[in-house]
């Protein structure tokens, strides 16, 4: 016997109900994603993603088709929050000091998100669109705090946002990085950087 469609008040309740089940779902991907790559770096799988998550394997691959899908979103999560972070600190902050501070988040942020940053350089994974993106958000927000430093002449006035990001760069993708070598040779680079005070 054929059911009837549900009456058009009724569909739309079930609609938004199925559109929040799928946003709750893909959240605790998220965050089971983040847990698991945290733990086993490169050798997280999605099915370890899947348990975590308590989903089943076409939960997740619905949300994210590739794995490589799954690790843009990961870091795409992060990178919103250092624009806010380095305008909180143009307010909070003084030049120099909210410089250094946002470096030091920076720091934190690319060691936490190493393994992803990895995958995201291999040459079989590039997309360029996506790179451009995540270039222009890391360069708007270390641009915002690096430009008051200029102002206020408290760094070298030729040092420029995407040199801040080399040089970090340099200092978490190191095969020898940790927490307290990081924290050591961003120091170093703090006094390279910084203008002689008088």
């Amino acid at each position: 016997m054929a059911t009837d469609p549900p009456a058009s008040g009724e569909a739309a309740p079930l609609r938004r109900a199925m559109r929040l089940d799928a946003r709750r779902n893909r959240e605790r991907v998220l965050l089971a994603a983040r847990e698991v790559f945290a733990e086993k770096q490169h050798d997280a799988s999605m099915d370890d993603v899947a348990r975590r998550a308590g989903v089943g394997i076409g939960t997740l691959f619905r949300n994210f088709p590739k794995r490589i899908d799954l690790v843009r979103a990961l870091y795409e999560e992060d990178l919103q929050q250092l624009g806010p972070l380095a305008a909180e600190l143009a307010i909070t902050h003084k030049p120099w000091e909210g410089l250094v501070e946002w470096l030091q988040a920076f720091v934190a942020f690319s060691q936490a998100n190493r393994a992803i940053i990895c995958e995201l350089s291999q040459p079989s994974e590039r997309d360029p669109e996506f790179d451009r993106r995540a270039r222009e958000q890391i360069d708007d927000a270390v641009g915002n705090v690096l430009d008051r430093a200029l102002a206020a002449r408290a760094v070298d006035p030729d040092l420029t946002p995407g040199d801040l990001v080399q040089l970090i760069g340099g200092i978490v993708l190191s095969i020898a990085a940790d927490e307290t070598r990081n924290d050591y040779l961003l120091n170093l680079m703090l006094r390279g950087i910084r203008t002689p005070r008088e």
